[in-house]
């Protein structure tokens, strides 16, 4: 516990990362059913972003949040995609 009688990890898995989620899709991972994590920011620019709402986006979802959803859909999902966050914290 830190000095602010707070978990440590409990404050680390609380920062929204995630701006945005697919719950659903046939074509982001061949042959299987998945759901899309998108995470928030990029430093890549590039100029065939199809997501760039993403690249100075804020996170809208913590660690919680996509574990109480894939927790929802195991047995319907065989799959989770993971794309965007090329920005590192360093």
């Amino acid at each position: 516990m830190n000095t602010n009688s707070e978990h440590i990890l409990d404050n680390k898995w609380s920062r929204k990362s995630i701006h945005s989620l697919t719950p659903f899709t046939l074509i982001d991972y061949p042959d299987k059913t998945s759901c899309v994590l998108w995470f928030a920011g990029c430093n890549m620019r590039c100029v065939y972003c199809y997501n760039p709402e993403i690249v100075k986006g804020k996170g809208k979802y913590n660690f919680y949040d996509i574990r109480d959803f894939l927790r929802s859909r195991v047995g319907l999902l065989d799959a989770v995609v993971l794309s965007g966050g090329e920005v590192s914290d360093a």
